[in-house]
């Protein structure tokens, strides 16, 4: 199976949930199988969100 990466994307007004939910679901599928997706967060711009 052809390995993926999963991008977190970051925004102005990104709640908490919108970034760990992907991470969370990404942890346990790596706890539980042999699946080990990197995760990547992309965001537009270098300013602080």
């Amino acid at each position: 199976m052809q390995q993926r990466t999963v991008l977190v994307v970051l925004y102005d007004g990104v709640q908490s949930l919108d970034v760990t939910g992907p991470v969370e679901v990404s942890a346990q599928l790596a706890a539980q199988t042999a699946v080990r997706e990197p995760l990547r967060e992309v965001q537009q711009g270098v300013s602080p969100l």
